[in-house]
């Protein structure tokens, strides 16, 4: 009995130190692992405010302007001047190019000097018309008092009718020789090819020197949609 009972005790005193090493172990062991769960972690705090949230979207797919056209010249002739290149900005209303005016300034220098002549012939027919109607008048007081005979009163209103349809002639003439300086003024005017609407040169046809007709496109506009 008694050799039962120091084997127990013998048995119970081993599992006390077994234990008492395994609580020292895990006692050893337990700040680690309180290292390692409670690690600083570092926070930056803001103050809440309302502002845009960027959305990125990447995608494929083709760029088509706003407004597109083809810049053309209205006059035939030389290009003298171009004022763009590719990609280059252009304002509404700005030359782009230019056609050389000077066949076109020399048509127009004609048509000046024939309607100032015109207008000379008008004043001429004026003067006159204003001499034969006094003699009109003239000769019917002459007539009244039997001075004249009737033929040459008639003649004298005849003379008046003459110089008053030389008169409207005259200044028919005019208003036409008007009417084609103005139409050759418009056609000086085309040869500054300007730019429709504000946009970006996307294409350019024609170089300095180059002979173009009527309606023969210089370059591409194209105003994007922004």
């Amino acid at each position: 009995m008694k050799r039962f009972l120091w084997i127990g005790a013998t048995l119970a005193l081993a599992g006390a130190v077994i234990g008492y090493r395994e609580l020292s172990s895990g006692l050893s062991k337990k700040p680690q692992m309180r290292t390692g769960i409670t690690r600083e972690i570092s926070v930056k705090v803001a103050p809440v405010k309302r502002g845009p949230i960027a959305y990125v979207l990447s995608t494929s797919g083709d760029v088509l302007p706003l407004m597109q056209v083809d810049v053309v010249s209205r006059a035939s002739g030389y290009v003298e001047r171009i004022h763009f290149e590719i990609g280059d900005r252009v304002a509404a209303g700005q030359v782009v190019a230019v056609v050389d005016p000077r066949e076109l300034r020399h048509r127009l220098d004609e048509d000046e000097a024939a309607l100032k002549v015109a207008e000379a012939t008008v004043r001429e027919k004026e003067t006159q018309l204003q001499h034969a109607e006094k003699q009109v008048e003239r000769a019917r007081l002459l007539r009244q008092k039997d001075f004249i005979s009737s033929q040459e009163f008639d003649e004298a209103e005849t003379r008046a009718q003459t110089a008053k349809a030389q008169k409207e002639l005259a200044q028919a003439q005019v208003a036409q020789k008007s009417a084609t300086l103005a139409q050759s003024r418009y056609q000086l005017s085309l040869t500054r090819v300007v730019a429709p609407f504000s946009g970006v040169v996307t294409r350019r046809l024609v170089d300095p020197g180059a002979n173009v007709s009527s309606e023969a496109c210089d370059g591409r506009l194209s105003r994007p949609d922004i």
